[in-house]
């Protein structure tokens, strides 16, 4: 290797004097030629730690797994699904209600006299979990007697608004099957409709709709 290509000396930078090319200090001042690491390794591999785990650190939610379980489309689905109650359901929800006769007028017609109608106030009460929209009822009318002279099923009676353990007052005007002309009605009393037959469902809306569950 040809030396003559590389300088011997160097100039010191704080006294300006000329040194030895491979000196570490300057004999002259004392000015220590070598770089900041060198000179303090203490403090370079402490920061060189640092600035190593910052960087490991920015990385990290690249190569990060999420440990939380990804739901499917499928899944997805089933929860925006709504849930009805059976109809099954439903019909052990009707066996929880009850109706009670506050008061009811027969002596008059409340309709036309050839399909004459009676006043019946009920007190409608919800032991069941289930709010059910409507509740189908029969009234049955019995003469001074006490024999049964007609009895009728009530258009299903709105009960949305009876909630679990709640009660309410409902009038309604029931079609009687006699005029009051012919047969005076002395009692009336108002049950809870039993399904006889497949056939006879059609006439009970609250199992005809659907009732989502909460």
């Amino acid at each position: 290797m040809n030396m003559e290509n590389y300088p011997s000396t160097k100039q010191c930078s704080s006294c300006q004097e000329k040194v030895s090319f491979s000196a570490a200090k300057c004999p002259y001042c004392g000015k220590n030629f070598r770089n900041w690491f060198i000179r303090h390794p203490i403090l370079s591999i402490l920061i060189g730690l640092f600035i190593f785990s910052n960087i490991v650190g920015g990385l990290s939610p690249l190569f990060y797994v999420s440990k939380t379980p990804v739901q499917t489309k499928q899944e997805n689905t089933q929860n925006t699904i709504k849930k009805y109650f059976t109809k099954e359901e439903v019909l052990e929800a009707r066996k929880l209600f009850s109706v009670e006769v506050i008061n009811s007028d027969t002596s008059q017609c409340y309709g036309e006299i050839s399909n004459c109608a009676d006043y019946v106030r009920l007190k409608i009460s919800n032991a069941s979990k289930i709010t059910l929209p409507y509740l189908t009822v029969k009234t049955i009318r019995y003469d001074k007697n006490g024999k049964v002279i007609g009895f009728s099923r009530a258009p299903s009676i709105p009960t949305s608004n009876i909630k679990s353990g709640e009660s309410l007052i409902y009038d309604y005007y029931p079609l009687g099957h006699f005029n009051p002309l012919i047969a005076e009605t002395k009692e009336v009393e108002v049950e809870i409709e039993h399904i006889i037959n497949k056939e006879s469902e059609k006439f009970f809306n609250e199992l005809n709709e659907k009732i989502p569950k909460q």
